[in-house]
């Protein structure tokens, strides 16, 4: 159904590296890809401020997909064929990583940072990907460790969008709860897209769980927990896997949002202890943007990685001397580190445990049950 033709020919020009990339910018997930995007253009902003790499000015070529798998194979043969970028950075979304994956193995093109954690784009390793965040299966562990270890809970249900995603959702869970003796509680499922979790609101609490795991898009999951909330489902954690959607998320929910658990993938992006961070606090003010975010931290990390490796790879840069380069980046933020090999591709597995706290998000090593209103 995906099929399309791609030149397996990356130029470079003489003086600009075009980098491509295909998100939701608009529609019920617009916000993950306009955040992935604006960190970014941030980072190239700066280097090319800096005489870009080896005198050639980064270039960022961007579409939208607005989260349609179709939209997103479409964005990436015009990438590849018509554009000629040389390498791919910060698609969004599980369905849509997946569809283009063929493409990527037949274009022989790489791509920096997915902004998924879906086990199909790491499991069997994929050459051509280069995961800067650790898997769905790495945050959902560390959720169901504090939930288990921390608050005792044993009921625990899933709410799941129907697409790789929730079904990658629902493995992890089903494997960190197996591995303590433990089972489903209940399973809801909606469309991706959609806002409608009416269906999933029904079967989940009328099984009254101890605690809720949401594996969706962030609009369908903040309606279900309100709704959830309202049926008598209160005071307890509601755990938020979605990608670089936090901030959004507290804003749609306001004061309901306080308590609920989120894995996020990079630090905060307002601790300015971490010179990571601080670096990306002054480049996005250079570019007139004062909003940060956990997305575009992660994106802005997505293109300083890139970059090193670009840079790594010498002046006369071909695909296979910027896999190389990928091959052999070891990046120490301090907070966490990146560092990828000839046969890993996964470059983090540092998952920082946030709660909603008076509508911000605090980094926290433990919970406990007056953190839900107890």
């Amino acid at each position: 159904m995906f099929a399309q033709f791609v030149v397996q020919e990356h130029p470079v020009q003489r003086d600009e590296i075009r980098i491509g990339m295909s998100s939701s910018q608009t529609g019920r997930s617009g916000f993950v890809g306009e955040a992935i995007k604006r960190g970014c253009k941030a980072y190239f902003a700066r280097v090319n401020r800096e005489g870009g790499v080896f005198g050639r000015k980064l270039v960022l070529v961007s579409y939208d997909d607005r989260n349609e798998p179709l939209e997103a194979v479409a964005n990436t043969q015009r990438l590849i064929n018509t554009d000629q970028v040389f390498a791919l950075i910060g698609f969004n979304g599980t369905a849509n990583c997946r569809a283009v994956l063929p493409m990527l193995n037949d274009a022989r093109i790489v791509l920096v940072g997915p902004v998924t954690g879906a086990a199909g784009m790491r499991d069997p390793v994929q050459e051509m990907v280069f995961n800067t965040r650790p898997s769905y299966e790495v945050e959902t562990e560390a959720l169901i460790d504090r939930m288990v270890s921390d608050l005792k809970v044993t009921r625990i249900a899933i709410l799941c969008q129907r697409d790789n995603f929730g079904e990658g959702g629902k493995m992890s869970t089903i494997k960190a709860l197996k591995s303590r003796g433990l089972s489903l509680a209940a399973e809801g499922w909606f469309v991706r897209n959609s806002l409608d979790v009416q269906d999933a609101l029904s079967v989940i609490v009328a099984a009254t769980p101890e605690a809720v795991v949401m594996f969706g898009g962030y609009k369908a999951c903040a309606e279900f927990v309100r709704k959830a909330k309202m049926m008598g489902l209160e005071k307890i954690p509601y755990c938020l896997l979605t990608s670089a959607a936090s901030e959004d998320f507290i804003r749609i929910l306001g004061d309901q949002a306080d308590g609920t658990l989120i894995p996020e993938v990079v630090p905060s992006p307002l601790d300015a202890s971490l010179e990571l961070v601080r670096k990306y606090q002054a480049d996005m003010r250079a570019a007139d943007d004062q909003n940060f975010d956990h997305g575009s931290l992660e994106g802005y990390l997505d293109a300083l990685v890139l970059t090193d490796a670009l840079r790594r790879a010498g002046e006369n840069l071909t695909q296979e001397t910027f896999v190389h380069a990928l091959e052999t980046t070891d990046l120490d933020f301090g907070a966490f580190r990146v560092r990828f090999g000839p046969k890993s591709r996964d470059g983090s597995d540092k998952v920082f445990l946030t709660k909603v706290k008076s509508g911000q998000l605090v980094t926290t090593d433990k919970v406990s049950w007056s953190d839900f209103g107890r």
